[in-house]
């Protein structure tokens, strides 16, 4: 099916995104604990706490004297002096950790610096392959967190694998095109007596993410 196939080119997206960031400048700025530390918490308390949730990034953009929290369906910001204006996204997962460590630090103002691969804040250094700077803030593509599988396949035939790993959406994507060929297999085993061939499963389940997706502009 197209949208299985398409896992080949968002991987590669991925690959080529990371590779881009490699070399770019920060992302910096200064701002209250306790503000930046409310700003996480909520929003926490916006995502859901399913599998999906895992697979969620959180865009971090910067601008002159206010940093805004974006990831999907939830978005939070506080004031901050900006040194260094950008974009950044940062695993959902990581922002846990990021909550609970900072309420050790003794300082009321932290200084927060972004860069490829990790996240300083005041004297805590937060790493993660996945850590990245970006060209732009706003997402081309979202997804509500708790989108059915239909709908997140959907995504593969409206976007361009960049548009996805720019959205920050392809390990969900990609984990829904896993869970579909699963499903596609199931689906062969059960009616291959019938002289069911795969492929004419796996067009038919291409054929009905178009329509829904056609169903939907």
């Amino acid at each position: 099916m197209d949208a299985l196939r398409n896992s080949g080119e968002l991987e590669g997206a991925r690959q080529d995104a990371l590779r881009s960031s490699r070399g770019a400048i920060g992302v910096e700025f200064t701002v209250e604990r306790h503000e930046f530390n409310t700003a996480v918490k909520f929003l926490l308390a916006g995502t859901s706490r399913a599998e999906q949730a895992r697979l969620e990034f959180v865009d971090l953009n910067a601008t002159p004297d206010q940093i805004e929290l974006v990831t999907t369906g939830t978005a939070s910001d506080c004031p901050a002096i900006v040194s260094k204006a950008g974009y950044a996204r940062i695993p959902l997962g990581m922002f846990e950790r990021i909550s609970r460590s900072i309420r050790t630090l003794r300082i009321e103002q932290i200084q927060v610096l972004i860069e490829p691969g990790a996240m300083k804040i005041g004297t805590l250094v937060f790493s993660h392959p996945e850590i990245s700077l970006r060209l732009i803030g706003s997402r081309i593509a979202d997804l509500p967190i708790d989108a059915p599988l239909s709908e997140v396949l959907v995504v593969s035939t409206q976007f361009r694998p960049e548009e996805i790993e720019d959205s920050g959406l392809l390990a969900r994507v990609l984990a829904a095109q896993e869970e579909a060929s699963r499903m596609v297999d199931h689906a062969f085993k059960t009616l291959e007596p019938l002289g069911i061939k795969r492929a004419a499963l796996s067009e038919f389940v291409s054929q009905q993410i178009v329509k829904h997706a056609r169903r939907q502009l």
